[in-house]
């Protein structure tokens, strides 16, 4: 630089290096964008021809230029200037309008021109671009025996949809929509242009033929099928036992020669539908349209039994006598009205089952505590207990009876569960005239009656509970009684821990605005077990609470004197939460839609209910979810949203923890209590010291039973069953032990709640109802709940790093339950606290190595003699 610059200083030179050194990666980067421009031009092009409506896509003005300026930046005949390749790279940005990394989007657009001509086969096939068509490929594929077909499925169950919805299905006007439709191919990642390039390592006009082949093959086997079942065969719809268990074979049709599940009598029938003649058709009309009304009578029947409907005797259609515990039979060979009369018998029951639960929970407030086949089971095990001189009746009753009782009225006794029983042997049927129940009118009287029965008996629970009495009067802060209130989490928010936060003790705030204790029976917490009956039965609890409400009688000024008996609404109304419904599986949640409208808003219940003032809130985190869509009216944005002292307040009265200072770690207290255990770092022996816990509380409680229960939480999905079995697996009951001490002052259950860095962020719903509400629910996977009694203790073991992917915070911040607002007590677990100590075995291996070292050994010589076989030689 010194000869070409001699008259320049040093610091110039330097300049002009940079200054060419930049320029020069200028250059640089900007052909390597040229080839994307390139590309996506060709491709563009390429993809147009495949498209169903090329003729109308138009080459619009923003891609004449983008065309113009390419060409201009590729014209090999004279030197373009940089500040030239400047103007006609802004162009192509400006015409894209997209962010993205230039050498990934490559990557696409190579796959895409090298597998041109198999994307030409999955726009024009329809085998692939017909999605009734593309759905038998995908069956036909999937069974194949060759791993790399069934390979071949999986790719294309993924790519095909996108690559139809986004290109060849979409309409596309010109060719800038359709080189921004192609761009929207990369926003799927690298993995779906492997599987894009997957796809077409295989001739797809080859699998269109085999799959046109095997499906011919297959439609002559299944039109034979159909054949031979409209002359022998049956159809088979299964039993309430069957459906309740989660059976999935819930309809069947038989032959001499096959059995076919509801699935693939679907199957068989598209595929003959597809593939066989007007004639062949018309010798299989009648199971084809059988078929049809059987699935109907088969979705009646199970949500009626699922909603605890039960069939006392059913004359069947061959005048036999038939009930529940039996599967329905009905031959193919029946004439079609005589299904459709099967359906209309359904629907009616189903129909008149709807109304009867209605009114059953309406006149029994003490049912809506229950599903009704939870009901059933707790009928079930009540007769079982009554049984004469049935053994371990006490024992049985505190597992199977006593924790549903406690969903009720928490301080119910074993006296008092022991009064339900012996009420259920002395009840009079007659007792249930007054509720005008009797109606004899339908097949299920019998079911209608022992729901009954078991609403009365459990009257007095109900009415002798303290969870609904209201002490204080509450303040104001903008919610509305006699309606539905709809609450949406913060849009600020933007993290769904925060927000889940906000929602779950903004929850506890609405209670600490009414003077309120929350119980198990005023918060429902959704997730995907939670059914619409579940709900239903919160609603009811919330409209019906007014029975037990003070009452006051005036006389009215009239001629003649006449009582009138109020409700007295200056009284407290409890408060009743429905939380999180966007978890809710999206039939349910379209069915709780149905219920809101039918039991709070229909025209009809505005009129039953006007004097009603009961107070219930749906808390969501999402408003786009159809619940809140059409709670929107309803929308409150509550004066005061806090959450100061209810947290605390609550689990004070629940535990005997020293609630003032969260840093005591006194395992002398009296039970129940709770303790947190914690690490900076992983390896510090939380369950070691929670161990030693264990063993001092044990010395401490010399003259109880002690339990020790370990329950661990190693995946992001809660297994109830098997959670629920390690709850009570001190039970007597889970262990058949006989004459066992179940007295609550004899003996202690010790939890050790192990939670894994694999769980997800629901375990906060889920220790909230174990720890604040005190209450696992049954559901709809098992049939027993648990509840928090007073000899019980928990000390839960807290990870120190979280292994999921999706986890992006801290554990402290995922554990928001437990590092937020409440002060829980905590062991922060290190050397200083737990010091290292040898087991046995290793402490008597250095007790010989310091024998051995002080020289406390004498040296011999040991001979050791290794026998061994002779052979003959």
């Amino acid at each position: 630089m010194e000869h070409l610059f001699p008259a320049y200083k040093d610091e110039q030179r330097q300049e002009i290096v940079i200054s060419i050194g930049e320029k020069l990666k200028e250059e640089i980067h900007l052909k390597e964008q040229l080839q994307f421009w390139i590309k996506l031009k060709k491709v563009t092009e390429q993809m147009k021809e495949y498209h169903p409506c090329k003729d109308k896509i138009k080459e619009d003005e923003k891609w004449q230029k983008y065309v113009k300026a390419l060409a201009q930046m590729t014209n090999t005949n004279e030197d373009i200037l940089l500040e030239q390749a400047y103007q006609c790279r802004s162009v192509c940005i400006e015409y894209l309008n997209e962010d993205t990394k230039f050498y990934m989007v490559i990557d696409l657009f190579d796959v895409l021109n090298r597998c041109k001509d198999q994307l030409k086969i999955l726009a024009e096939n329809q085998n692939f671009n017909d999605a009734v068509h593309f759905d038998n490929t995908l069956n036909v594929l999937s069974k194949s025996k060759h791993q790399k077909t069934q390979d071949l499925a999986t790719y294309l169950r993924d790519v095909n949809p996108t690559m139809q919805n986004t290109l060849w299905k979409c309409t596309l006007e010109d060719m800038t929509s359709l080189a921004k439709a192609i761009l929207k191919l990369h926003s799927k990642g690298q993995e779906f242009t492997k599987m894009i390039s997957k796809c077409c390592d295989i001739n797809l006009n080859t699998i269109s033929t085999l799959v046109n082949e095997a499906d011919k093959i297959r439609t002559e086997t299944s039109l034979k099928q159909l054949k031979d079942a409209m002359d022998t065969g049956e159809w088979q719809f299964a039993s309430y036992q069957e459906v309740l268990k989660g059976k999935k074979e819930e309809l069947v049709l038989k032959t001499n020669n096959a059995t076919w599940h509801c699935e693939e009598i679907g199957e068989n029938i598209d595929r003959v539908l597809l593939g066989a003649g007007k004639n062949e058709l018309r010798e299989i009309k009648t199971v084809i349209q059988q078929f049809e009304e059987c699935k109907d009578i088969s979705l009646y029947r199970i949500e009626f039994w699922k909603k605890g409907g039960r069939i006392d005797i059913e004359n069947d259609e061959k005048g036999g006598i038939q009930n529940d515990d039996k599967p329905l039979k009905l031959p193919v060979h029946l004439q079609i009205d005589e299904f459709e009369k099967c359906k209309e018998l359904w629907k009616q029951r189903l129909m008149e089952w709807k109304k009867q639960c209605f009114e059953l929970r309406e006149k029994f407030p003490a049912l809506n505590y229950f599903c009704f086949n939870q009901v059933h089971f707790l009928i079930k095990k009540i007769n079982q207990l009554n049984i004469s001189n049935c053994p371990g009746r006490a024992i049985k009753a505190s597992k199977y009876i006593k924790p549903f009782l406690q969903k009720i009225h928490c301080d119910v006794t074993d006296h008092d569960v022991d009064n339900v029983l012996k009420d259920w042997i002395n009840f009079n049927l007659r007792d249930l005239d007054q509720h005008n129940i009797n109606d004899n009118n339908n097949n299920f009287r019998q079911c209608r009656d022992s729901i009954a029965k078991f609403g009365q008996i459990l009257h007095r629970v109900w009415i002798s509970s303290q969870h609904n009495c209201v002490d204080e009067k509450p303040f104001s802060i903008g919610l509305y009684a006699g309606k539905p209130n709809l609450i949406i989490g913060s849009k600020e928010l933007q993290s769904k821990e925060l927000r889940s936060k906000e929602l779950l003790f903004g929850l506890l705030g609405l209670f600490e605005s009414q003077r309120f204790i929350p119980r198990a029976e005023h918060i429902l917490i959704c997730n995907e077990t939670t059914t619409e009956e579940d709900i239903a039965c919160l609603i009811f609890r919330a409209i019906t609470n007014h029975k037990r409400m003070p009452l006051t009688t005036k006389i009215a000024k009239t001629t003649d004197l006449i009582t009138i008996t109020e409700t007295n609404h200056k009284s407290a109304k409890p408060l009743y939460c429905l939380v999180y419904p966007e978890k809710l599986t999206p039939m349910t949640l379209n069915q709780i839609c149905q219920d809101i409208y039918e039991l709070l808003l229909s025209d009809i219940r505005l009129e039953q209910l006007k004097n009603n003032f009961y107070t219930f809130v749906v808390l969501s985190s999402n408003q786009e979810n159809p619940l809140c869509k059409i709670l929107a009216p309803f929308k409150v944005i509550p004066h005061s949203f806090l959450f100061e002292t209810l947290p605390n307040q609550i689990l004070s009265g629940l535990y005997h923890n020293q609630w003032t200072n969260s840093r005591v770690h006194d395992i002398s207290t009296e039970p129940p209590w709770i303790q947190l255990y914690t690490s900076e770092k992983v390896a510090m022996g939380k369950s070691t010291l929670i161990q030693r816990d264990i063993q001092r509380i044990r010395e401490i409680h010399k003259t109880k039973t002690i339990h020790e229960i370990c329950i661990a939480f190693n995946s992001k999905d809660i297994d109830w069953i098997k959670i629920m079995d390690r709850f009570w697996s001190y039970h007597p009951c889970s262990n058949d032990v006989k004459d066992a001490d179940i007295d609550e002052e004899n003996t202690l259950i010790i939890y050790h709640l192990n939670i894994s860095s694999c769980v997800s962020k629901r375990i906060n719903d889920f220790l909230f109802e174990l720890l604040f509400l005190q209450h696992i629910n049954s559901n709809s996977q098992m049939s027993q709940c648990f509840h928090v009694n007073p000899n019980m203790i928990f000390l839960i073991e807290i990870p120190s790093t979280l292994n999921r992917p999706d986890f992006t915070v801290s554990p402290k911040k995922c554990f928001y339950l437990f590092f937020s607002t409440v002060k829980f007590p905590t062991v922060e677990v290190s050397p200083q606290n737990n010091k290292f100590e040898f087991g046995k075995e290793a402490q008597y291996v250095i007790k010989w190595m310091q024998e051995f070292f002080n020289g406390n050994f004498k040296f011999f010589h040991t001979i050791f003699v290794f026998p061994t076989k002779k052979t003959k030689d």
